[in-house]
């Protein structure tokens, strides 16, 4: 397929092949995994005593990151609100429209859902406990964007305006659903309890939710029970709060993760950890060799950790991922790829994606096309994935004025190889490996992708397709390759057909050894592969060859 010039930039990394997914969630156990996701603000990468602070210590958080899978190259926005937007909905803060922290920039566009309505439209129960600061009317509150139960403050902190009289972290009224109501201790200890009796409500109604902890600490001011400053008096005063408040924060984290455990629900809860931007307090004792803090442009303003922990998922071993990854990649992917069923045994997955409509999908593929081609001039790209055949209608809205080249085959030869291909690539991800699995699998896929393709070819234009026979290419590559472009009304220049001639001469078939495969040891036979293809043998007149 040739599509024309192309679309936009994107920023999308796609986070399960970093992590290395083996299993679905559903395959493992049937059911949907909880998932809290907790994020601090103003927490640097660097004020972490795992991340080789020498003078704060995070015993729990340290516990966690042993036991998680560690975004090493993860970024926020360099200030709050854009983060908040960002992470919740997917999108980035220029299309959201959370772009600032005040003067009427902080509200996500009505219309983009966020990740709550996502979970609350799977059956999940969503609550929200701490900082929001994306909007404190309607229809911008938490309660308006999909959480529902949620229990935080307005605008930035506790000591902005719109908040009730005198607040300082001790003893505080809050927003519960809407209503003014008085909480008695510590800010931060106030979201973790009401977040955890939150938890266990759901538990006992045996729903899974989604809970997002967002903490208003350790932003300023300072304050914090004095208690935690003990083990920080010996530095700068506002340092020794700071270092005290992420001492409360660890342990909160401490308790969080005990409830979790005693209830039984730590397996199957997908636990992220992350901040908001970079460090307000702690760059003078440690910044993890970066340059710049919290609304800095460098690195130190937004490289931000991140931590992945979910017992049941069956993700790869602990231990650090330093893929370049960013807030929004956490809710901004479809994952709709088969690059995944390549890699992985994901039958789940593999279901699911077989019924998706692909058409957002290819504008993500087309947007990224136009970035690799921003400097070149307007052409043809070159599409070559047969798993497009899977989903020609989707290209097609996308692609109107895409051409068709069809390659054809004999499917018993072409599924014996694809098989072998297939087994290889597994091995690198897994040592899970049943050959006839493998070899059921790619039979009902690559019969239904054709029973697609032919069928998309019978509602278009013939002229958009031209066929490739194997056997011709072979005796005669540069004319078959001609020939195709003439029927499609392409230019074919003669220092291209120069070029590929003189390719083809020293590219021989075989130069570089062979690779031997049976369908034998995928539990297929020549016989009833061609039956299932029948159809297709018999519409394009494919000659049929030895078996491998």
């Amino acid at each position: 397929m040739t599509p024309r010039h192309l679309a936009q930039p994107i920023t999308c990394c796609l986070l399960l092949l970093f992590l290395g997914v083996d299993i679905v969630c559903a395959a493992a156990s049937g059911r949907k995994p909880n998932v809290i996701l907790v994020m601090t603000d103003d927490q640097g990468y660097g004020d972490l005593s795992c991340h080789g602070n020498p003078v704060l210590e995070t015993p729990h958080l340290d516990a966690l990151h042993r036991e998680s899978i560690r975004l090493t190259d993860f970024h926020s926005a360099p200030m709050c609100t854009a983060t908040r937007g960002q992470l919740l909905t997917g999108c980035d803060a220029l299309h959201n429209g959370a772009t600032h922290v005040s003067c009427g920039r902080l509200f996500v566009r009505r219309g983009i859902p966020t990740m709550a309505d996502i979970f609350s439209a799977t059956g999940y129960q969503t609550g929200h406990f701490g900082k929001w600061h994306l909007g404190g009317n309607y229809p911008y509150r938490p309660q308006d964007r999909g959480f529902q139960e949620t229990v935080g403050f307005r605008a930035f902190g506790l000591t902005a305006a719109p908040n009730y009289w005198n607040s300082d972290y001790f003893d505080d009224h809050y927003l519960h659903n809407g209503k003014t109501e008085q909480y008695p201790g510590y800010c931060t200890d106030v979201w973790f309890n009401e977040a955890m009796e939150w938890i266990k409500e759901q538990h006992k109604t045996d729903k899974p939710f989604f809970a997002y902890l967002a903490t208003n600490a350790p932003h300023l001011p300072f304050w914090v029970p004095d208690r935690y400053r003990k083990s920080y008096r010996d530095q700068d005063p506002d340092v020794a709060s700071f270092f005290a408040m992420l001492a409360n924060i660890d342990e909160n984290m401490g308790r969080l993760r005990l409830m979790l455990q005693k209830t039984g629900l730590a397996e199957n809860t997908i636990l992220i950890y992350l901040t908001d931007n970079g460090t307000v307090g702690g760059q003078s004792v440690f910044n993890a060799g970066m340059r710049g803090n919290k609304a800095w442009l460098y690195e130190g303003g937004h490289r931000v950790p991140c931590f992945i922990h979910w017992p049941a998922g069956g993700l790869r071993d602990p231990g650090d991922v330093d893929a370049l990854t960013e807030c929004q990649d956490l809710l901004g992917m479809a994952f709709q790829t088969h690059h995944f069923c390549g890699q992985y045994w994901i039958p789940d997955y593999e279901d699911w994606l077989m019924d998706r409509d692909m058409t957002g999908a290819y504008r993500t593929h087309q947007r990224t096309l136009k970035l690799l081609q921003w400097r070149c001039p307007p052409n043809r790209w070159q599409l070559k994935p047969p798993v497009h055949m899977l989903s020609l209608d989707s290209l097609d809205r996308v692609y109107p004025d895409a051409r068709f080249i069809m390659t054809h085959r004999d499917p018993a030869t072409v599924l014996g190889s694809l098989c072998a291909l297939i087994r290889v690539t597994r091995s690198m991800a897994s040592e899970k490996d049943d050959p006839h699995r493998i070899g059921r699998e790619q039979l009902a896929v690559w019969t239904l992708a054709m029973e697609r393709a032919v069928a998309f070819r019978e509602r278009v234009a013939e002229e958009r397709f031209a066929d490739v026979f194997f056997t011709e290419q072979l005796s005669d590559p540069v004319g078959v390759v001609e020939r195709a472009y003439a029927k499609l009304d392409l230019p074919f220049a003669d220092a291209v057909r120069a070029r590929m001639a003189a390719w083809s001469e020293s590219h021989q078939r075989g130069r570089q050894g062979s690779y031997r495969y049976r369908l034998e040891d995928f539990g297929l036979d020549a016989g009833g592969v061609r039956e299932r293809f029948q159809a297709y043998l018999e519409r394009f007149a494919i000659p049929l060859e030895e078996a491998p």
